[in-house]
């Protein structure tokens, strides 16, 4: 019965942890309470230890654990070789001043070494890319547009009680 439970089922506790995961992946750095952050650490550990190597079998099972193929690519490509020379350690966590609204601790989780930049950028980047590319294929020569010209609007005479035939 060890562990914080965040007054979740165990569910939503797991849908917050891959939330987590994946920001933490994709930004490099999050800012959370500190429980949150303290829970996140352990899981962080194991799945870059899984990523530093690079295998079709980790690659499936990073995939089914945080479901999203980009992220596990970036954690493979990036950061598992980013940490290979270190046996653990690969995040720190830094305790900021507390939450206004409720004064609940807050830290910022990170990874030790600095990321190169963020997965969503890369994603906007390949869609226009993309965009660009389809669009230039698409796109014929340049047709003349014939302009468009408006029928004046037809109305009728609404026939009032006094109207005769």
């Amino acid at each position: 019965m060890s562990g914080k439970k965040f007054n979740r089922n165990m569910s939503s506790r797991k849908a917050l942890l891959i939330g987590l995961i994946k920001s933490l992946v994709e930004y490099g750095k999050i800012s959370t309470t500190l429980p949150k952050a303290k829970f996140l650490r352990p899981e962080i550990e194991k799945i870059v230890t899984m990523s530093k190597t690079n295998s079709l079998n980790n690659r499936r099972l990073l995939i089914s654990r945080i479901g999203d193929k980009l992220l596990v690519s970036k954690l493979l490509d990036q950061i598992g070789p980013m940490f290979m020379e270190r046996n653990g350690g690969y995040t720190r966590i830094l305790k900021m001043v507390p939450r206004n609204g409720d004064a609940s601790k807050m830290a910022e989780i990170s990874f030790v070494e600095e990321l190169k930049k963020p997965v969503a950028k890369e994603k906007e980047e390949t869609k226009v890319k993309a965009i660009a590319e389809v669009s230039a294929e698409a796109k014929p020569a340049k047709e003349e547009k014939k302009p468009v010209v408006k029928k004046p609007r037809v109305t009728r005479k609404v026939k009032s009680e006094g109207d005769s035939k």
